[in-house]
Parts: structure tokens; C-alpha cells; sequence
């Protein structure tokens, strides 16, 4: 159905060239700062990517902005932002790979500030000798990040993976189904190019004519899917079933990330934070984009979820799966205070991603049992 709404052909693969060579970008040399993207506020070091929509430049340096704060942010070989990692942990370390988005990759905050680097330093003082490896990516949801686990689950062989399920990845999820591409059951990536056009994240150099049009495109089509997954969702009148179509794709997601760890003999645990599930959208307090506004206010029908209701959702994927859901709900009431958000925006501040960090910790070491 989408493909017959962008005409003609012509129109979509040349948009497609055009995005692929503006995420592209400039090239940086390794340990050099890439300053193309000082007017960006939300990326940093981009790079397209066919099967995830965009990834981080390996070994790149770039500013970001969040909460009026401007961070440098580094990236490892593997476009991570954390130091390099030998293929192999070494005997006695527990290593973790902490995935999600930009809530745990922390832009916004020092890297040592970051949810990865505190619940490291979390685990060593209460005894557990822990390494954990950022491999989160901002503006990834649950479908990239089990698209991309393999990858990572064979470059730094551990012991566990924390997944992330921040609760906006839901509606994200089920917006983005369409335009996914299976292989069976495992989802593989964007069906088309046209995905450039459906991507779930902003270009990186607004300065840029042709980068500026193609970003409305990303916003309108963005804007669109989360709009029929909203009216399919109204049209399921009873409540448990709309909460079960909801969660679908994501459990989808959990579904692939067990398997993969499944067969390296790793531990999966899905980190929540017992937050409501609903249709809002994080907007930019200054975003610019009129339909995106008004499609939210008046376009996109609302709803929304208990965290208890979705997290026993998730507890019963959990025992079927074979994945273990950790419950950082007890943090939930802090976390939501201003003082534990950066400014004028939804990130974790320092407190909050410690707050978060720390009880995720304990949760863990509760729950931890190696293979």
C-alpha cells in the first residue's frame, strides 16, 4: 500500500541516492572529531546503513546537544560508543552487553555518566567482577537492535545481554511492521529502499538543501505509519487484544534476541521500567515540522496501557521465549522527577541514568545465573 503512495519509481530511488549519500557524510579518519553536524542537536557521526536505516561512523568523534548541553561523542571500530574490546573476555569477567537506544548510549551525558558505565562500576562493588560494553545506538528500537545482536553477539562473545525496552519502542515497533522485510520469522531489515524514506530518524546535516527536503519526507512517512497503526489499533475494541496486537512486533524482536543468545549459550534479560505504554511521542519542544505536531494532536488516535499490564505481557513472552524481564520499577517514581531529566527533554540526566543504573544492578545480580 505505501509503495503506491510515492510516485514515480524514478522520484524513489533517486531519494533513496540522495539519503544514502547525505548519511553518509564526510569521512573521518580514526580519532578525528567530525565537526559537519555542529548545528545537529540529536546525532552524531552518522552513517546509512541498508539493513538498519543508520549506524554510527567506526573510530568517528562528533558533537551532539541535548538538554542545551553539547557533548562530544566517540565511537569505538564498531561505531559503539565505548573503548575497544578484545574478542574474548578474560577468565573470572563477567561481560555484558547493554543494548537499547538513546537512553542507555546516554547522549547527552559523559560517556562515565552513561547507564553501561554506572551499572559496571555498580556490579564490581558488590562483588561481581563485571564488564560491560556499550552497545546501544541512538534512535534504534527493538527491531533494529535484534537485527543487529548477532553482529555483536559474535565480535564480543558474552556472558549476558541487557536489552533496554524503553516503552515509546512499542508504538515504534508496531508503526514500523510494514515496512519490515522477514526471512521466516526472523526479521532481516527495511523491505525496500523506500524504508530511507519511512526511517525513524532525523538526517544529519540540516544546513543542507537537498538533506532539509529529504528530512520533511522521513518526518511525513514517519508520521503516516504511526497514524494507520494508531486507527488499527482503535479498531480492536477489546482491550487485551489491542494490548496483545500492540506488543506483537516487539515481542517479535525479544522472540529473535533469545534465539541468537539462545544459540551462543548467553543470557537475555529485558530491562523495564514499568513505565505506561502509550501513543505519545517524544517531540522536539521546537520541531518545526507542522504536520508532525498536528498529526500527533488531532491525527494519531490515543491510547494507552498500564506498565503492570505490559510488563506481565512481557514476564509471560519471558517463560515462553526463554528471556528474563528485569523490573527497574522501583526507581519508576524518582525517574520521573525533573530534577533526573535533562532540561526540556526526556534523556536521563546523570542522576536519573545512575538511579536507573543502580537498580538495574541489583535486579541483575538477583537474577544472574551463567550458563
Amino acid at each position: 500500500m505505501l509503495s503506491r503512495l510515492v510516485k514515480p519509481r524514478i522520484r524513489t530511488a533517486a531519494s533513496a541516492a540522495l539519503a544514502a549519500l547525505c548519511l553518509s557524510g564526510p569521512r573521518s579518519a580514526a580519532g578525528s572529531i567530525d565537526d559537519s553536524n555542529r548545528r545537529l542537536t540529536e546525532i552524531a557521526c552518522p552513517r546509512y546503513d541498508p539493513a538498519l536505516t543508520h549506524r554510527r561512523r567506526p573510530n568517528c568523534e562528533g558533537w551532539l546537544v541535548r538538554g542545551a548541553e553539547r557533548i562530544r561523542m566517540s565511537y569505538n571500530s564498531r561505531g559503539l560508543r565505548d573503548k575497544e574490546y578484545s574478542r574474548d573476555p578474560s577468565t573470572g569477567t563477567v561481560r555484558i552487553l547493554f543494548t537499547g537506544g538513546s537512553l542507555i548510549s546516554a547522549s547527552g551525558l559523559e560517556e562515565t555518566q552513561s547507564p553501561p558505565r554506572v551499572l559496571e562500576r555498580t556490579l564490581r562493588t558488590r562483588g561481581l567482577r563485571a564488564e560491560v560494553i556499550n552497545a546501544a545506538v541512538e534512535g534504534y528500537s527493538g527491531w533494529q537492535n535484534a537485527v543487529v545482536l548477532r553482529e555483536y553477539l559474535d565480535a564480543y562473545a558474552p556472558h549476558a545481554v541487557i536489552f533496554h525496552l524503553a516503552p515509546h519502542y512499542a508504538f515504534e515497533d508496531r508503526a514500523s511492521r510494514i515496512a519490515l522485510s522477514t526471512d521466516g520469522s526472523r526479521i532481516v531489515g527495511p523491505r525496500t529502499p523506500l524504508w530511507l524514506l519511512l526511517g525513524r530518524t532525523s538526517l544529519p546535516f540540516r544546513h543542507h538543501r537537498v538533506a532539509a527536503f529529504l528530512e520533511r519526507e522521513f518526518h511525513y512517512w514517519t508520521q503516516l505509519n504511526r497514524i494507520f497503526a494508531s486507527w488499527r489499533l482503535a479498531a480492536i475494541r477489546e482491550d487485551g487484544r489491542r494490548l496483545d496486537d500492540l506488543l506483537e512486533p516487539t515481542i517479535a524482536s525479544l522472540r529473535q534476541m533469545a534465539a541468537f543468545c539462545r544459540d551462543r549459550k548467553v543470557e537475555l534479560y529485558v530491562a523495564y521500567g514499568g513505565e505506561d505504554v502509550s501513543s505519545d511521542k517524544h517531540l522536539d519542544f521546537n520541531e518545526p515540522e507542522w504536520f508532525v505536531r498536528a498529526s500527533e494532536r488531532f491525527w494519531v488516535r490515543p491510547f494507552r496501557f498500564e506498565g503492570s499490564l505490559v510488563e506481565e505481557r512481557l514476564r509471560a513472552a519471558g517463560a515462553r521465549e526463554g528471556f528474563k524481564v528485569l523490573s527497574f520499577g522501583a526507581a519508576r517514581t524518582g525517574l520521573s522527577g525533573a530534577e533526573n531529566r535533562l532540561p526540556g527533554d526526556y534523556h536521563w540526566s546523570a542522576r536519573g541514568a545512575e538511579t536507573m543504573a543502580r537498580e538495574l544492578a541489583e535486579q541483575f545480580q538477583d537474577a544472574w545465573s551463567p550458563r
